[in-house]
């Protein structure tokens, strides 16, 4: 069991404040030092902010996207030395001193804040209260019960329910690889990951040489770590174009596949295996897009190689929105996405991804149950806009 020490208040700390710059992170000659891997880009995003002929636009705030006068900005992707710092695995949080959260340990200070105040962080341990105009940060500390005494690289700052969904592990965990490239030498260390591993994340891992000796695997909620490697998140407030590309280039090489190609292949993904966003007419939905010539395909129930390999080849791609979505990086420049979002749920997600990745995007905004989010498709609807645009 974690023993629990009661509530303590907190303050947020950027890599900026607490880490000296350097060139170069390897060898570390000292505690508490960053190094940029990919700088901070921007992107023009303009139809995020301008209504669809559904009549709807979105706010991408509400998706922790920092978007400005129809311009998205990422920060820089960074690699950060620390020692003796607290890790609390469950949520994903560094502690690089008591009483201080490493803001990196989201997406950043302005997005921890927002994620704690709208509780859509798993913080359940995280306060922010206002009393007499004096803002209160706290915390339920935990005491680390496991020490992780080898210098080692910290994959996944994520939290495990994000970890383990496919579109958070290939967008926003894999990518963090890419500092091994600029920095060869942390290759040598030995990879932090979580004890219960997906079959696709056990596929990717042992793709770039992160084999069963070269994991420190944890077993505990609370940890010390004593030298860690820190990779922040590849591109923190949106997607970067670098990012994508990637992702994108290295995984096929790996999987020594040819590099994407416009084909005749047609896609329909279905949820058939999910627990929300699913389509409640899907078997009409299902017969007449096969009469166009799509294939029905539950990714879920696929391994990596054969998801990548796929979408590799394909011209057009219908789908619900969910995390298979995320493969539109491997598809070729020119493919189509058009995706499925429940009324409630206007994710700009894929629409961004779509556009740095030169797949043309349309949406269909769907009635949707308030609960589980599943979704009535307009069947007219999906034709006219694949005699249109297909």
């Amino acid at each position: 069991m974690t023993s629990r020490n009661g509530v303590r208040p907190f303050r947020f700390a950027s890599l900026g404040e607490c880490c000296t710059p350097v060139e170069n992170i390897w060898p570390p000659k000292q505690s508490n030092i960053r190094a940029d891997v990919w700088p901070s880009q921007e992107e023009e995003i303009p139809w995020l902010i301008q209504p669809d002929d559904s009549g709807l636009s979105i706010a991408p705030e509400n998706f922790f996207i920092d978007f400005e006068n129809g311009r998205m900005k990422t920060a820089p992707f960074q690699m950060a030395y620390l020692e003796k710092v607290q890790f609390n695995a469950r949520t994903g949080i560094l502690f690089p001193e008591e009483g201080v959260v490493l803001a990196e340990s989201w997406y950043g200070e302005r997005w921890f804040r927002l994620a704690i105040i709208h509780k859509l962080y798993p913080i359940t341990e995280m306060y922010i209260s206002s009393e007499g105009g004096v803002e209160s940060l706290t915390y339920q500390e935990e005491t680390p019960n496991e020490v992780i005494p080898v210098p080692c690289f910290l994959l996944c700052l994520n939290p495990a329910m994000y970890a383990n969904n496919y579109a958070h592990w290939l967008l926003e965990v894999l990518p963090r690889f890419a500092a091994m490239e600029v920095f060869p030498s942390l290759r040598k260390l030995k990879v932090l990951v979580y004890p219960l591993l997906t079959p696709v994340q056990e596929e990717s891992l042992n793709l770039f040489g992160v084999s069963e000796r070269k994991r420190e695997v944890f077993t505990k909620v609370a940890l010390r770590l004593e030298k860690v490697f820190v990779p922040t998140y590849p591109a923190a407030g949106g997607y970067s174009r670098q990012q994508l590309e990637w992702l994108g280039r290295t995984l096929p090489n790996l999987l020594g596949l040819s590099q994407p190609r416009l084909s005749k292949r047609r896609l329909y993904i279905s949820r058939e295996d999910a627990s929300k966003r699913r389509v409640t007419n899907h078997e009409e939905l299902r017969r007449m897009l096969e009469k166009r010539g799509f294939e029905t395909i539950i990714p879920g129930r696929m391994t990596l190689r054969q998801q990548v390999e796929m979408f590799g080849e394909t011209e057009c791609v219908v789908s619900p929105h969910g995390a298979a979505c995320a493969n539109l990086v491997f598809c070729p420049p020119g493919a189509r996405l058009l995706e499925f979002l429940p009324e409630k749920y206007l994710h700009p997600m894929y629409g961004i991804l779509a556009q740095l990745r030169g797949v043309r995007y349309r949406r269909l905004i769907c009635p949707a149950d308030a609960l589980t989010s599943d979704m009535t498709v307009d069947i007219a609807a999906v034709e006219r806009i694949l005699d249109r645009d297909v």
